[in-house]
C-alpha cells in the first residue's frame, strides 16, 4: 500500500518540477518589478511588498532543496512541502493585493498564476483546499475592505485609477505579466505532455518491434517444427516398413514351424502305427 501512495505521488514530481522551474524567473521578475516600483513611487510602495517576494523566493529556493535531497527517498514529503508552498503564495498574493490596492487594481487575477493548473500539480483532495483557500482568501479581502477593518491602503487613488499615468501603466504591466507567464506555464505542460507522448510512442513503436521480433521467432519454431513433424514422420514410416518387412519374415518362420511341426506330429504318429504293426505281427508268430 505503501508503495503504490508513493508511486502515485512520484507522478508528481516533474509536475512540480517544472512549475518550480517557472516559479523562480516569475517571482524573480516580480521582485525586480518590485524593486522598481519602489523607485517610482518612494514612499508610496510599502517595502513590505518586497520583503514578501523575497519571503516567497527563500521558501522556493528550500522546496528546490527538499526535491533535490527527498526526489528519490520521499516524494509524499516534496508533494507536501509544495502544498504548504502553494498555500503561502495564496496567503503571500492576498497580502501583496492589499498593499497594491486591493480590489480596485488588477491584484485579484494573481490567484488564476496559482489556481488554474493546480489539479496538475497536486492531489485532488490538497487541490480543492487551495482552490477554497483562495477563495476564502479574495472573500477576506473584500470583507476587510467592505467593511473598513483596517485603514484602506492605496497605492492608487481609486477616484483618479482611470486618469493616473502609472496606474495604467501598472496595470497593463500586470496584465502582461499574468498572460506572459500563464503562456510560459502552458507552454512548459505542452512540452511536459509531449515528452511523455513520445515515450508513450517511443514504447509503442518497441512494443511492435517486439511483437514484430516475436511473430518473426514463432514462425521459425513453426516452421522447424513442421520440419521436426516431417522427419519424424518419415522416420516413423521407415520404422513401420521394417516392422512390416521384420513380420513377414517371422510369418514366414511361423508358417515353417508349423509346416515342420505337422510333418514331426505325422512321422511321430506313423512310427508308432509301424510299432504296433510289427507287434501285431511278433504276436501271431
Amino acid at each position: 500500500m505503501e508503495g503504490n501512495k508513493n508511486n502515485t505521488m512520484r507522478d508528481y514530481l516533474p509536475r512540480i518540477k517544472a512549475d518550480m522551474d517557472l516559479k523562480i524567473p516569475m517571482v524573480g521578475s516580480f521582485l525586480f518589478l518590485s524593486f522598481f516600483m519602489k523607485f517610482l513611487f518612494q514612499e508610496r510602495f510599502p517595502t513590505t511588498i518586497i520583503f514578501l517576494v523575497l519571503f516567497i523566493i527563500l521558501y522556493t529556493f528550500f522546496i528546490m532543496l527538499a526535491f533535490n535531497k527527498f526526489e528519490d527517498e520521499s516524494p509524499g514529503l516534496i508533494v507536501d512541502l509544495y502544498f504548504v508552498g502553494t498555500c503561502l503564495d495564496v496567503l503571500s498574493l492576498t497580502i501583496i493585493i492589499y498593499f497594491l490596492g486591493g480590489l480596485t487594481w488588477i491584484g485579484p487575477f494573481f490567484y488564476s498564476l496559482v489556481i488554474i493548473n493546480i489539479f496538475w500539480f497536486l492531489p485532488v483532495d490538497k487541490a480543492i483546499f487551495v482552490v477554497g483557500l483562495s477563495f476564502f482568501s479574495l472573500v477576506s479581502l473584500i470583507w476587510v475592505e467592505y467593511f473598513e477593518v483596517v485603514s484602506n491602503f492605496y497605492i492608487f487613488s481609486p477616484e483618479e485609477n482611470i486618469q493616473n499615468f502609472y496606474y495604467v501603466f501598472t496595470t497593463v504591466l500586470g496584465a502582461a505579466t499574468i498572460i506572459f507567464f500563464l503562456s510560459y506555464a502552458s507552454n512548459i505542460y505542452r512540452h511536459i505532455l509531449d515528452d511523455k507522448i513520445k515515450n508513450l510512442k517511443m514504447a509503442e513503436r518497441q512494443l511492435q518491434e517486439v511483437k514484430e521480433g516475436l511473430s518473426i521467432e514463432v514462425q521459425e519454431r513453426t516452421e522447424n517444427l513442421e520440419k521436426e513433424k516431417r522427419r519424424l514422420e518419415e522416420e516413423v514410416g521407415k520404422e513401420t516398413k521394417e516392422l512390416e518387412k521384420r513380420k513377414k519374415i517371422v510369418q514366414a518362420r511361423v508358417e515353417e514351424l508349423e509346416k515342420f511341426h505337422a510333418i514331426a506330429i505325422e512321422r511321430e504318429l506313423e512310427m508308432v502305427r509301424l510299432k504296433e504293426k510289427i507287434s501285431n505281427f511278433k504276436n501271431k508268430k
